[in-house]
């Protein structure tokens, strides 16, 4: 039987924007939920922020990598010092809404093989507009889905509570023996996609995964920019490559690849030249060739 105020453990990521966690920090510690373990895991940033983490949250416990080790081995490291029954997963780049945490650990005494709950995501800068409030299923033949709500008017009885796909990786909270028994992020990955596979090894295994609307949290990113950069360009078609490849078996990979292409690589080149985006056009082959090359070298699942 589940705890009345289980001790959770807050894993967040800091990588050279120690102003950020710090505002994190804070929010966390003005949370009415008060049995908590908050661990910083530094990914290299230029300056240890250890110290000033330290003399401004005595309680937090600050884990030094001496380089970036990415999203999911970077949470991975921070997984290992936790002691909580529940682990949660957030961006430093979020702030907690009222009673966040007690209304996410509300469904996992109601639901059965429930695995983790992610909370309605909202943009910092627009409050009233949604990026996340749940997740369609992938495509089998674009390697594309659909975030729920994103960029809508929060609406809770258009976006209701529910089973869905995918958790969100800015914010998502999982039970500590479900860490245990599932395995930790896939580390391959590096950067985007990793949550998603996560989230397809969940179900895999038989245990669900729940978007709770009447949990939030702020995201601070505008969901009106999202240019490209080439390392979002890179690791975008990198991985969406590879995680088909992971996913779904041979014939759905041949027609994906068809897809990709004889669709997906001239729409892209085209669109890159056409705005004089070398630099972007470099990177999205860069991923393809990572693919032909590096993919066939190591153990994918």
């Amino acid at each position: 039987m589940m705890n009345e105020a289980p001790l959770v453990s807050i894993i967040t990521i800091n990588f050279n924007n120690l102003k950020v966690t710090l505002e994190l920090l804070l929010s966390i510690e003005e949370c009415t939920y008060q049995n908590l373990q908050v661990i910083v895991v530094d990914n290299g940033s230029e300056r240890d922020p250890t110290d000033e983490i330290k003399r401004k949250f005595a309680e937090v416990t600050v884990i030094r990598s001496e380089k970036n080790l990415g999203f999911s081995a970077g949470n991975n490291l921070g997984s290992k010092y936790a002691k909580g029954e529940f682990i949660f997963f957030v961006n430093n780049d979020t702030l907690f809404a009222e009673n966040v945490i007690e209304r996410l650990l509300d469904p996992f005494r109601e639901i059965e093989n429930l695995a983790i709950v992610s909370p309605k995501v909202i943009y910092y800068e627009s409050p009233n507009i949604i990026q996340y409030a749940g997740s369609t299923e992938i495509n089998a033949l674009t390697g594309r889905n659909k975030v729920v709500g994103q960029g809508e008017v929060d609406n809770d009885e258009l976006y209701k509570s529910g089973e869905t796909f995918f958790a969100h990786g800015a914010a998502m909270i999982i039970k500590k023996d479900m860490l245990q028994l599932i395995g930790g992020f896939p580390e391959i990955y590096f950067l985007y996609y990793e949550e998603m596979d996560y989230s397809y090894r969940i179900r895999r295994s038989g245990y669900r995964i729940y978007y709770y609307n009447k949990a939030v949290i702020y995201h601070r990113v505008s969901y009106s920019t999202g240019e490209d950069s080439p390392l979002k360009t890179y690791y975008m078609t990198r991985n969406r490559i590879m995680f088909m490849q992971r996913n779904f078996n041979g014939f759905q990979f041949t027609v994906f690849i068809l897809f990709f292409v004889f669709f997906t690589i001239p729409k892209n080149s085209l669109r890159y030249l056409m705005h004089m985006r070398y630099d972007l056009l470099k990177a999205f082959f860069n991923a393809i060739k990572w693919n032909l090359v590096t993919s066939r070298k190591i153990k994918l699942n």
